[in-house]
């Protein structure tokens, strides 16, 4: 008989289709942005990932290094704030601060995102230890994950997001030298 479908096969089919459809929906990172690395004259390096238009993670190493994200889950206006970024198996626990998003004007127009900000990874600026080995180790293991190809996931407690691997071309060895070359960028 042409066109005949068993019962039975009609909604295993179903609930395959429901199943992969399902699995693409939690499998795929949430955002649909884009990763850019760039170099800023006034700032240094800067690896950006932009979503909608607007900033929604951002790393910085030149006058400064700087880590912004942001928040999963609702976000206080002022106050300590505590992330977890993960990549595969590794995984990074940053204390910072809540910072209001907005548009920054320098130096360069960019509408953040971005409600988290930690700098010099936990260190006050002028730490002798900023740049030292046990940063250094540090600050290689946060570019290790961002660098591994995986998707990031940024977490707070129960809420989290996930970003697609970093795919922006040739940021990573601009970003190891910053800071240890003998010129900041």
């Amino acid at each position: 008989m042409t066109g005949f479908v068993a019962p039975g096969t009609l909604l295993a089919r179903s609930a395959r289709a429901c199943a992969l459809a399902a699995l693409l929906a939690f499998a795929t990172p949430a955002a649909a942005g884009t990763w850019n690395y760039a170099i800023d004259r006034n700032d240094g390096h800067e690896l950006t990932f932009i979503e909608d238009g607007k900033v929604t993670f951002y790393l910085g190493c030149g006058r400064f290094f700087a880590l912004h994200a942001r928040y999963p889950g609702n976000a206080k206006e002022e106050g300590k704030a505590r992330i977890t970024i993960s990549s595969g198996k590794a995984s990074m626990m940053f204390d910072g601060e809540f910072v209001p998003h907005g548009t920054v004007q320098v130096p360069k127009p960019m509408e953040l995102a971005t409600e988290f900000a930690q700098n010099y990874l936990g260190y006050a600026k002028n730490d002798s230890r900023v740049y030292g080995k046990t940063w250094l180790a540090k600050r290689a293991r946060l570019y290790a994950m961002l660098g591994s190809g995986q998707p990031l996931t940024i977490s707070a407690g129960k809420d989290s997001y996930q970003l697609p691997p970093v795919d922006a071309a040739n940021w990573r060895t601009p970003f190891e030298r910053c800071g240890v070359s003998g010129d900041s960028w």
